[in-house]
C-alpha cells in the first residue's frame, strides 16, 4: 500500500501543479508505458467504489503488445475517471468491461490527427448503467456540461484533450437504461 500512496501522491500533486499554472492538464511528459499495467492500477483504486456496489469487471485484456509513448499519470486520470463515471452510472450488481485490442491500422470509422498505417490499440469501457439520453451524447466532451447535480462538467472534457494531446480519439456510445461505451484508440509502440 506504502508504494499505492506515494505514486498517488505524486499523481495529485501533478495535477494540482497542472492546474494551478494553467487551469488544464499540461502536454504529456513521454515514455514507454504498458497500458494494460495502467488499467490495473486504474482499476485498484476505484476497487473500493465497485465493491461497495458490487460491480463485477469483465476484463479482456488482449492488445498484445500493449505498449504506448504516453505519460502513465495522465493515462491513468482518464481510466480513473471514466471508470467512476461508469460507477456512478452502474447501480448495484451491475458490470464494468475494460477490454483492449490491438490493430494493425487505426480501425474503421476512427479519424486521427494525422493520418497512419501504424497499430494502435482500442481501450472499451462499458457499462451495464442508465446510459445517457440521445440529445445529451453531443454534449458529454463540452467543458462545464453536466447532468449530475454535484457535477464540474470538466472530468469528459480533461479526459478527451489528455487523449488528443496522446495522438489518440476518444468515442461514446450509448443508449439509455442499456448502458455507455467509451472507446480509446491511441497509437501502439514503444519497447517494453
Amino acid at each position: 500500500l506504502a508504494t499505492i500512496v506515494g505514486r498517488e501522491l505524486n499523481r495529485v500533486n501533478s495535477i494540482v501543479r497542472q492546474l494551478l499554472k494553467s487551469g488544464s492538464p499540461a502536454g504529456p511528459t513521454r515514455s514507454t508505458v504498458r497500458l494494460h499495467d495502467v488499467l490495473d492500477h486504474s482499476l485498484r483504486m476505484v476497487q473500493h467504489q465497485l465493491d461497495g456496489k458490487l460491480i463485477s469487471i469483465n476484463r479482456a485484456f488482449n492488445a498484445t503488445p500493449d505498449a504506448v509513448q504516453g505519460d502513465d499519470c495522465q493515462l491513468e486520470q482518464v481510466f480513473v475517471n471514466l471508470f467512476l463515471n461508469a460507477i456512478e452510472a452502474t447501480g448495484d450488481n451491475g458490470t464494468l468491461t475494460v477490454a483492449t485490442e490491438l490493430f494493425a491500422s487505426p480501425p474503421p470509422g476512427f479519424t486521427l490527427p494525422q493520418p497512419t498505417t501504424e497499430p494502435h490499440l482500442r481501450v472499451i469501457v462499458a457499462d451495464t448503467g442508465v446510459g445517457i439520453e440521445p440529445e445529451h451524447l453531443d454534449r458529454m466532451f463540452e467543458p462545464f456540461f453536466t447532468t449530475k447535480s454535484h457535477g464540474t462538467g470538466l472530468g469528459l472534457p480533461i479526459t478527451r484533450r489528455i487523449v488528443q494531446e496522446h495522438n489518440g480519439q476518444i468515442t461514446v456510445q450509448s443508449e439509455p437504461k442499456k448502458g455507455t461505451t467509451f472507446s480509446i484508440i491511441l497509437p501502439a509502440g514503444g519497447n517494453v
